[in-house]
């Protein structure tokens, strides 16, 4: 064999073995990205050790156990990245990967218009509110396509909504019946809030939760009007002297993820991360029975008068849930939503 032959034979075996290195390693590569940790950032206004924050923990802990460990979040709590103002504009432009909002409406409601519906106390009973509000998002189908595309046309991808909580107050003044608030300046949120406060005589105010105890310290408001866990958060008890619980449950905690980083997913990274829900939603129920009882407790034992709604009280906060879900419907039709809120108000009928 002659030296020209041999040195082509080389030159076949040396391509050949690079074609077989090139090979393997793309098929090394392929199998081993499933088992990738994806990083994600995740932000909430929730303060370290206070209820949303154990709502929050106990949710990406599950996201990231059901994922064998594949999905990981990068935890940012306190509003350090940004408060509840602010969290939903950053999850859209992906300044962070996903959020847990408890005011999605808050500066621009009409951006997610149906998303605010579900965000207002109609409900009575923490289970209702938490499977209400999630079968409404995510397995009603007349709802969750219209909530879906909403969602999805804003910038995000919803995955749970994550708390239930009652719906309270704490006074800096003595109540012995609601008439005792008619005239003071209470904290407002939304839609509902402005209802209930012009059928009870209250004057609103545009608070955010992180500034409640300085508006109530400040006198700037007589009294926080919020959830449960937010009252709780904020430390009310120490300048407080009235606690309500106004009969109202609130399923809150809008958490979702930027649209893009959703898409960037693999899908069965997605179906973990959907199937997380059926787990999640009995754990927060039995997780907000506890937490409501230990809520009442703390404010009596810091020596606040617990007021507890009379009979015909309670009768009211009922008509005001039905009052408010009807203004909501003749709202979102003047704004050209009108089958869209219907398909809301039908599946709220239907669970409550």
């Amino acid at each position: 064999m002659d030296g020209t032959v041999k040195a082509k034979i080389k030159i076949f075996v040396v391509a050949l073995l690079s074609l077989l290195i090139i090979i393997t390693l793309i098929i090394t590569s392929c199998t081993a990205q499933p088992d990738e940790v994806i990083k994600l950032r995740f932000a909430s206004a929730a303060t370290p050790g206070d209820s949303m924050y154990q709502y929050e923990e106990q949710l990406l802990d599950m996201y990231e156990a059901e994922t064998g460990g594949r999905i990981q979040f990068e935890r940012f709590y306190g509003g350090s990245l940004g408060n509840d103002r602010e969290l939903m504009p950053l999850v859209r432009e992906g300044a962070v990967d996903a959020v847990t909002s408890i005011v999605v409406f808050f500066n621009k409601p009409e951006e997610l218009p149906i998303h605010e519906c579900l965000q207002t106390p109609l409900w009575q009973d923490f289970g209702e509110a938490m499977r209400g509000n999630n079968q409404i998002q995510f397995d009603i189908p007349e709802t969750s396509t219209i909530l879906l595309d909403e969602a999805n046309k804003y910038g995000v991808q919803p995955l749970v909504w994550a708390f239930v909580t009652g719906y309270g107050m704490v006074t800096t003044f003595p109540v012995n019946n609601l008439e005792d608030i008619q005239g003071k300046k209470f904290n407002a949120y939304g839609l509902y809030d402005v209802v209930k406060f012009k059928r009870l005589g209250i004057n609103s105010a545009q608070v955010l939760p992180m500034e409640l105890y300085e508006s109530l310290s400040r006198n700037l408001i007589d009294g926080a009007n919020s959830a449960l866990v937010t009252l709780k958060s904020q430390k009310l008890e120490e300048i407080g002297v009235t606690f309500i619980n106004t009969q109202e449950a609130l399923c809150s905690g809008f958490t979702c993820m930027n649209i893009d980083k959703w898409n960037s997913l693999p899908p069965d990274i997605q179906d973990s991360l959907n199937r997380v829900r059926a787990e999640y939603i009995p754990w927060a129920i039995d997780f907000t029975a506890d937490d409501v009882s230990a809520i009442t407790e703390n404010f009596r034992t810091a020596g606040l008068q617990v007021y507890e709604l009379s009979p015909a009280e309670i009768a009211l906060i009922s008509e005001l849930q039905d009052e408010v879900a009807q203004e909501l419907v003749l709202m979102k039709t003047e704004q050209g939503l009108g089958s869209n809120v219907e398909a809301w108000y039908q599946a709220w009928q239907s669970l409550r």
